[in-house]
C-alpha cells in the first residue's frame, strides 16, 4: 500500500464534505478513503494516456470514475458529524474569543 500524501489526503477530506482546518479530529475518514482498496468484485483500471483511473464492476461491468465506496466514506462523515460535531458557529465563537484575548 503506498501511503498518501498530506494534500491527496486534504483533497479527499474536501471531497467528502470535511474541513480539515476545522476537524482535524475526523481526518481518519479522508485517510481511510484515500488509502481503501476496491471492494470484492471491483478492479481499479488506469486510464491509457492520462493520469486518472476508473472503475470496474467485474460482474456487470459497470464503470464508474468515483471509487466503489466513496459514497459509504460520504455517509460514514454523515454520521459522525450528525452524532459528535459541534455547530460550526461554537467553533467560530470559540476561535475568535481566544484570538481576541
Amino acid at each position: 500500500m503506498e501511503i498518501p500524501t498530506r494534500i491527496e489526503v486534504y483533497a479527499m477530506a474536501k471531497y467528502l464534505g470535511l474541513v480539515p482546518e476545522l476537524e482535524p479530529r475526523r481526518m481518519w475518514i479522508a485517510l481511510q478513503a484515500t488509502v481503501a482498496p476496491c471492494p470484492a468484485g471491483w478492479t481499479e483500471v488506469p486510464e491509457e494516456g492520462a493520469a486518472s483511473t476508473y472503475y470496474v464492476e467485474l460482474a456487470t461491468r459497470h464503470t464508474t470514475r468515483t471509487h466503489p465506496l466513496d459514497a459509504m466514506f460520504k455517509q460514514v462523515r454523515a454520521h459522525v458529524c450528525l452524532s459528535v460535531c459541534e455547530p460550526l458557529s461554537v467553533n467560530v465563537d470559540r476561535s475568535l474569543t481566544i484570538l481576541s484575548r
